[in-house]
């Protein structure tokens, strides 16, 4: 389980360095709506989207492990498909430029 819950960490933190490596074009790329609406109440800054990543990777980190605790295959199931979103999420930071006229 501390496997899991490590891998969907470690998207989330190669995710912010993208972020933050491409701060100067990321308001016009950006694809979340979440992350743009998070940029633009930021005044075009991506501190507060930044912050809202990490509280949230946090959040979710602890919210999984203590799943796993009460139920350990629920907690499985559940990490799993978070891993999973997270590992298309890694393959769409690395080849989605291949797909999306940027």
């Amino acid at each position: 389980m501390h496997i899991i819950i490590f891998f969907i960490v470690l998207v989330s933190v190669i995710d912010t360095y993208w972020l933050i490596y491409n701060q100067t074009i990321i308001s016009h790329v950006e694809l979340n709506p979440v992350g743009q609406f998070l940029i633009l109440a930021g005044g075009g800054n991506i501190e507060l989207f930044v912050l809202c990543k990490i509280i949230g990777t946090a959040a979710c980190a602890v919210v999984l492990y203590n799943i796993f605790k009460i139920n350990k295959r629920k907690g499985f199931i559940i990490a799993g498909m978070v891993a999973l979103f997270q590992l298309c999420l890694l393959f769409f930071l690395y080849f989605g430029h291949l797909y999306i006229d940027i």
